[in-house]
């Protein structure tokens, strides 16, 4: 006890210190810790979306997916992150080379690396095989792996969770191209081959722990027999012992062979572990195949203990008890993530990680060797939720931990870990959005949210902002540096600095508790901004500073939303300290959804304290989907009951003088069976409204509604040739709105012609495979100096965030006049203090001169007279820093821009 009174005492100390280290990353950055990282939100997020399909269902989507047309594929581009993964399930080090290994993503396929994992790559995509589970290599080199998470679906109550189908095991001869194993691939008649859980060979022999119970093939997996022949409920372990002995668990039982034989398995159940059991993980001693390890989980994932026995599974001893706060090794999870090995060269020495990693050995008590709430740069710090260990061999001081956070690796035994992660992009994303310099800001279940700068030095290297899950973030273009994520359950974050120093921005009178009572677990968020909006009745005074006559254009600035500089045409003259009364028209509003309310807030750009929220809107039901027009008049939100609502007149909310915020009725506009997904408002007609819908029991998936703003709005079925799945995500494409793209639980669907009475689909997934996507968002601000106008940018669970310029340049900057007689000129360029601006005008006309930095800070803002002809205008940049930047010169006739570097 003295000595596990020490050990808990050290921990304690290492926690104080690291979590001092937390504070920062690498980068510098604050990052905001979420204490309860459990899965469970994320089960109950995918059971939502997706229901409990049969399994005939998804087949019977993949075959419908199979038919359509591929033809027009748009080009997608992979943005990252490459340095922040999401789950894996299995690993192997190759057994002909120890620097070649190979690991298998939840939802991203098979990766390689040649490296001793220091770097990895994509092996080629293969239909159906993303879902990796377990893999596996025989004596003569042929690797296996199987497909299929259905660990998933193992947990709760009858109705279960909601597991992701594979397509059967895959085989490679030369470690590079695999085949699917025809007698292994689920079919319509049979789902016995929908879920593989574990991989284990013995010579040439092939075991198999399926949904269909224990497979055993003797012939390199062309045909297969039951193994335990009186039982074929799901098998789900397997482990084949140094002289040949086979253990297996199969219905929550041991099972044991001494040979492997089908029909000479034999029941050996663990003394005492008693009905009530979830799930058992066993590992065999290397150097005694009589010394076999489980870890076993209740029905609701919480730990039972871990057991061992010397004498092949006929006595059974506990020697880690369940029940504990302070000894709970799987934290709840235990159905989920569950992993145990026995050292290969200690028989008495065992590691065992779900929530964090243990070891155990014989005359000592069980010591903690990692900490995921610890920083992800501390030594002690390994991901939560692990699914596997794998030594290296003939190193028994080395190896490699799997788990929802990808691959670590520890070279001393357990006392230290580092993470091997770099370029195995399997990051599964719930949101993503851009501002207008290719800025990617994403969150990602158990990735927390991060941003990627978009530079070329950086290329897909991301910058980690929070720690869990996070599933809404939006970025400022009025101001680049502010940024918000929602984490699970309504959790608020916002920066002023770009992503750093985040911190919570809720109202006192908010009572925030972070639970399925307060919000969905993916909490829906939405920005709208507006540089000139016109209905607004926000105002303000403006003062003359100078002598103005009618017809004059002035700049202002708004008192708030970050002082940004907008344009009014002064009505009469105006003498030096007169004033006027004009609308304030820029504008910013934030929507979060929450159970039974959607709330706003006008202060997402009050750096001085907290800023106010309103309710605008009461209802049954959380709020699952967010969307506007693009004039911030109209919001639209759906529910989890299949409502969707209307609230109209949003601009003429507010009242700068009394901040007065009334409480609209929000106006039912449809209802459904299925939760609302997604709502995408057409950019340039707001009449025209896209909702999806999740499920694979709702149909349909897809409906719009051309008449949105009546009173009594319809939707039209819009389903065409799309498979009957879950879809996530939508996207109207701007600038070509009878073009959508879906985001659905096989990938990324586009038609053209969405008003088609039955649309054709297209499939678009040739770059990532055929894997959920949550999130579609299209960069379709043209603000100066913008790099990515028109970009589509995807959240794929399981590859990351991939982009695509396929609508990049159908309404480029279409004020800009650069022609001949009409153009903007600066010299010299590159500049050191002083530029010339030369412009080329055909009117005498008042007009503002800009400057931009390149992530869209105002740095310069002058008055200026243009005459018809030749204009000169020196300008000072002696204050500005070095770097790149835009200069803008903006008139009632037209715009102006150039680019200009200051050395």
């Amino acid at each position: 006890m003295k000595k596990f009174a020490t050990i808990l005492s050290a921990c304690l100390f290492l926690i104080m210190f690291s979590n001092v280290l937390a504070q920062e990353n690498e980068n510098g950055n604050y990052l905001y810790f979420d204490e309860n990282q459990n899965i469970q939100g994320a089960l109950d997020y995918y059971k939502l979306v997706r229901g409990t399909p049969d399994v005939k269902d998804v087949l019977k989507a993949n075959q419908q997916a199979d038919k359509l047309s591929k033809r027009k594929a748009i080009t997608w581009t992979e943005v990252g992150p490459e340095n922040i993964t999401g789950r894996s399930r299995a690993f192997l080090i190759d057994n002909k080379n120890s620097s070649t290994m190979y690991i298998g993503s939840a939802f991203g396929g098979l990766w390689k690396s040649t490296t001793g994992g220091t770097s990895w790559h994509q092996l080629p995509l293969l239909s159906n095989s993303m879902n990796v589970s377990c893999i596996t290599q025989d004596a003569a080199g042929n690797i296996y792996y199987g497909t299929g998470e259905g660990f998933v679906g193992l947990k709760g109550d009858a109705n279960g969770y909601s597991s992701f189908v594979g397509g059967g095991i895959y085989k490679s001869t030369d470690g590079e191209n695999f085949e699917v194993l025809a007698s292994t691939v689920p079919a319509s008649n049979t789902d016995k081959w929908a879920f593989i859980y574990r991989l284990a060979t013995s010579g040439s022999r092939i075991y198999a722990a399926t949904n269909g119970g224990l497979r055993i093939s003797d012939d390199g997996g062309a045909t297969w027999v039951n193994g335990v022949s009186y039982v074929e409920k799901t098998a789900t372990d397997i482990e084949v012992a140094s002289n040949g002995y086979v253990y297996a668990v199969v219905d929550n039982k041991v099972y044991f062979s001494e040979n492997g034989d089908a029909g000479s398995f034999v029941s050996r159940q663990i003394t005492g572990i008693g009905s009530n059991v979830g799930r058992i993980e066993l590992s065999v001693a290397p150097s005694d195949p009589n010394y076999i390890y489980a870890s076993a989980a209740d029905k609701n994932g919480e730990f039972l203990g871990v057991y061992r026995s010397t004498d092949a599974a006929i006595t059974w001893e506990k020697i880690g008890p369940g029940g504990s706060l302070s000894f709970n090794i799987l934290g709840g999870n235990g159905i989920w993530a569950n992993t145990i090995k026995v050292f290969p060269n200690d028989k008495d020495k065992v590691l065992v990680g779900g929530k964090d990693l243990w070891l155990w050995k014989l005359g000592n008590t069980w010591e903690q060797k990692s900490m995921s709430e610890l920083s992800e740069y501390s030594p002690l710090f390994l991901h939560i939720d692990h699914h596997d260990i794998v030594f290296k061999p003939n190193d028994p001081s080395t190896f490699y931990h799997v788990s929802s956070g990808g691959l670590s690796k520890s070279t001393d035994g357990g006392n230290t870990f580092s993470t091997v992660n770099r370029l195995l992009s399997t990051a599964q994303i719930n949101a993503v959005t851009s501002n207008a310099f290719g800025k990617v800001f994403a969150g990602a279940i158990d990735a927390g949210s991060f941003i990627i700068p978009g530079t070329f030095l950086s290329s897909g290297t991301a910058i980690g902002i929070t720690r869990g899950s996070a599933c809404g973030v939006a970025m400022s273009y009025i101001n680049p540096d502010v940024a918000v994520v929602a984490a699970k359950y309504g959790n608020l974050l916002r920066s002023f600095e770009g992503g750093e120093n985040m911190s919570p921005f809720y109202a006192t009178d908010i009572i925030y508790q972070p639970s399925p009572t307060f919000s969905a677990f993916n909490t829906p968020i939405y920005l709208d901004e507006q540089l000139n909006d016109v209905l607004t009745t926000d105002s303000m005074y403006y003062f003359a500073t100078d002598t103005l006559s009618a017809g004059d254009v002035i700049t202002v600035i708004s008192k708030e939303n970050n002082k940004y500089p907008f344009y009014v045409t002064i009505p009469n003259d105006m003498l030096p300290g007169d004033s006027i009364f004009i609308q304030n028209k820029v504008q910013a509003r934030f929507y979060i959804g929450l159970n039974g309310s959607l709330r706003m807030t006008r202060g997402i750009h009050n750096f001085s304290g907290t800023p106010k929220w309103h309710t605008l809107a009461s209802f049954l039901g959380s709020v699952h989907s967010i969307a506007g027009s693009s004039d911030g008049n109209y919001l639209f939100f759906g529910t989890d009951n299949g409502e969707v609502y209307r609230l109209e007149n949003l601009c003429l909310l507010q009242d700068t003088t009394s901040d007065i915020i009334t409480l609209v009725n929000p106006t039912l506009i449809t209802a459904v069976t299925g939760v609302i997904t997604s709502i995408s408002v057409d950019p340039s007609d707001v009449n025209n409204v896209l909702i999806t819908v999740g499920g694979y029991d709702a149909v349909p998936h897809v409906l719009l509604s051309n008449n949105a703003l009546s009173a009594t709005p319809t939707f039209s079925d819009k389903m065409g040739n799309l498979p009957n799945m879950p879809v996530y995500s939508s996207c109207i494409v701007a600038f070509n709105e009878s073009n959508v793209l879906v985001g659905t639980d096989l990938g990324v669907f586009k038609t053209l012609d969405i008003n088609a009475a039955s649309p054709e689909w297209i499939e678009e997934n040739e770059a990532f495979g055929r894997i959920p996507v949550f999130s579609i968002f299209q960069q379709s601000k043209n603000y100066p100096g913008s790099t990515n106008y028109g970009k589509i940018y995807i959240g794929t669970h399981g590859r990351g965030i991939f982009e695509s310029s396929e609508y990049v340049g159908l309404n480029d900057c279409s004020n800009m006049q650069n022609n001949s007689d009409n153009s903007l000129f600066v010299f010299p360029n590159p500049v050191e203090n002083e530029a010339v601006i030369r412009l080329v005008n055909n009117n005498y006309e008042k007009a503002t001169l800009n400057i931009y930095s390149i992530d869209g800070k105002l740095v310069l803002n002058k008055k200026i007279e243009l005459i018809s002809g030749i204009n000169n205008i020196n300008v000072n940049l002696q204050e500005i820093a070095s770097g790149n930047y835009i200069v803008e010169i903006r008139s009632n006739a037209a715009n102006y821009s150039s680019k200009i570097i200051k050395k």
